[in-house]
C-alpha cells in the first residue's frame, strides 16, 4: 500500500520541496473564501458542532459549507447524547470527514479546476 501524501505546507516546512522541486511542482493549495458564520438553520448542539469543526479543521472554506452542515447535524446528535444512533449516521459522519479533508492525505488531494496564477510575475524565474 502506498504511503499517504504529505501536505504541501509540511513539505515546505521541512525543505523537502527544494530537494526535488519537479515532484511537487503541480501540487498547489487552492485559494478559497473563508468559512464564515454557521448557517441560520443550525441550532443548539449543531451550532456547537460547527464551531468545533471550524476549530479542528481550520482549512475549511465556504465551498465546504454544504458537507459541513451535514456533518454538524450528525455530530450535533452525538454531542446531545442521543443514545440510539443508527450505524449509517456514523458512517455518513466518517464520509463527511473524509470529504472535508480531515486527514493530511485527504487535504493534499484537493485541487481546483482552474488554478489562479501567482501574484508575482517574476516567480517563474526565481523559484
Amino acid at each position: 500500500m502506498a504511503q499517504p501524501r504529505k501536505p504541501l505546507a509540511s513539505l515546505k516546512a521541512k525543505g523537502s520541496h527544494l530537494l526535488n522541486p519537479g515532484r511537487y511542482s503541480d501540487r498547489k493549495e487552492p485559494k478559497t473564501v473563508p468559512l464564515g458564520e454557521p448557517s441560520p438553520h443550525l441550532k443548539g448542539m449543531q451550532r456547537a458542532a460547527w464551531f468545533a469543526f471550524a476549530a479542528e479543521l481550520p482549512w475549511l472554506a465556504e465551498s465546504d459549507r454544504a458537507i459541513l452542515e451535514v456533518a454538524c447535524q450528525v455530530r450535533g446528535k452525538l454531542m446531545a447524547g442521543e443514545q440510539d444512533m443508527p450505524a449509517n449516521h456514523l458512517n455518513l459522519l466518517k464520509q463527511c470527514l473524509q470529504n472535508m479533508g480531515a486527514t493530511p492525505a485527504d487535504r493534499s488531494r484537493v485541487s481546483t479546476a482552474a488554478e489562479e496564477p501567482d501574484d508575482d510575475p517574476d516567480a517563474i524565474y526565481f523559484n
